[in-house]
């Protein structure tokens, strides 16, 4: 019959303090450290440049056929499928170029305000 020897712990280090205790801090003390910390941060955050604008993640060609569909152009088109599926289906380069010198100025200023906030509001 084999035996089992009890189990015991491994005896544990004794306790030291090393030479120099830590002090106990003044909740004053504290306070005022947390509102250094808060102000070199925002500082820090102040003197950083900004991140760049993140580019339009669309190619070319799919940002022009948002840009025809925003102003409607589908709907005068010369061809009859994009009149139909009212959405661009040809070549949108040259949907815009005819469509573009129609179009009012205040409405290219308020698309591309509209453009801008969504660009903000994806960055945040």
């Amino acid at each position: 019959m084999i035996t089992i020897p009890p189990y015991k712990d491994p005896p544990h280090p004794p306790i030291t303090w090393p030479d120099n205790p830590p002090k106990p801090v003044h909740p004053r003390e504290a306070a005022l450290d947390r509102i250094e910390t808060l102000l070199l941060e925002r500082i820090t955050a102040l003197l950083t440049p900004p991140k760049p604008e993140p580019a339009d993640d669309l190619p070319l060609t799919a940002a022009r056929r948002r840009l025809a569909h925003q102003l409607g152009v589908p709907s005068v088109c010369g061809r009859v499928t994009c009149r139909r599926s009212r959405a661009c289906r040809g070549e949108p380069k040259t949907c815009l170029a005819v469509a573009l010198p129609l179009v009012w100025p205040e409405t290219i200023r308020k698309l591309r305000l509209r453009r801008r906030a969504q660009r903000r509001d994806r960055v945040r």
